[in-house]
C-alpha cells in the first residue's frame, strides 16, 4: 500500500475565494517528495493554482492512502473544490482513502489543544512547524519569491512533522475506510 503525507498551503480558508499556494506529499519512509509550489509567473498570469491542480491529479494516482492533519475538514475539501471549479479530475469516492491524524489525536489522546504545533511540542517531535505570518502568505499573491520560498519550506516541514506524529500514533489507530 502506498501511503503519502499530504499538506497544502492556501491564500484563504475558503476554496471558492482563495488559491492553493503549494502542496506536498511525502511518501512514507522516503526523503523524496511530490510537490508543487506556485511561481511568480503563475501569479502574474492569473493562472494561480491551475497547473498545480493538474499535477496533483496525476501524482495522487500513485497513492492508496493520504494522511493529513485536519485534512477531512480542510485539505481534501479544498482540493476537491478547486479541482471542481477548474473542471479537473479529482479521485472519486473510494478510489483513494484518507486518515486524518487530527481525528486520531482527538479520539485517542487528551491534549490541551489538538493543533499540530501543540501535539508535536508535547510529544517532543524532533522537527518543528514554522510560524504562520499572514503578511507572508499575502505577499505571495504579489508574486514575492521570498514569501513563496518561506511558505514552501513551511509546507515541507508540515509533511515531515506529520510523518513523525504518525509513527507515534500508529500503535493506537486502525486504517479506516474513509474515502477522500
Amino acid at each position: 500500500m502506498n501511503v503519502g503525507f499530504l499538506d497544502i498551503e492556501t491564500s484563504h480558508l475558503d476554496a471558492d475565494f482563495g488559491k492553493i499556494l503549494s502542496w506536498y506529499i511525502k511518501p512514507e519512509g522516503s526523503d523524496a517528495y511530490d510537490y508543487w509550489i506556485i511561481s511568480p509567473e503563475e501569479v502574474h498570469s492569473g493562472m494561480y493554482d491551475y497547473w498545480g491542480l493538474i499535477m496533483f491529479a496525476e501524482v495522487v494516482k500513485h497513492y492508496d492512502i493520504l494522511i493529513t492533519w485536519y485534512g477531512a475538514r480542510f485539505d481534501i475539501p479544498y482540493l476537491r473544490t478547486r479541482c471542481a471549479m477548474n473542471r479537473l479530475d479529482f479521485p472519486h469516492y473510494r478510489e483513494k482513502y484518507h486518515i486524518d491524524l487530527w481525528k486520531t489525536s482527538r479520539s485517542r489522546f487528551r491534549f490541551r489543544s489538538n493543533r499540530l504545533a501543540n501535539v508535536t511540542e508535547k510529544l517532543n517531535v524532533k522537527d518543528k512547524k514554522t510560524p504562520v505570518d499572514p503578511q507572508v502568505w499575502i505577499a505571495i499573491l504579489r508574486g514575492d519569491q521570498d514569501a513563496i520560498d518561506y511558505v514552501a519550506e513551511h509546507n515541507l516541514k508540515d509533511v515531515v512533522v506529520l510523518e513523525d506524529v504518525y509513527k507515534l500514533f500508529k500503535p493506537y489507530m486502525t486504517y479506516p475506510r474513509t474515502s477522500i
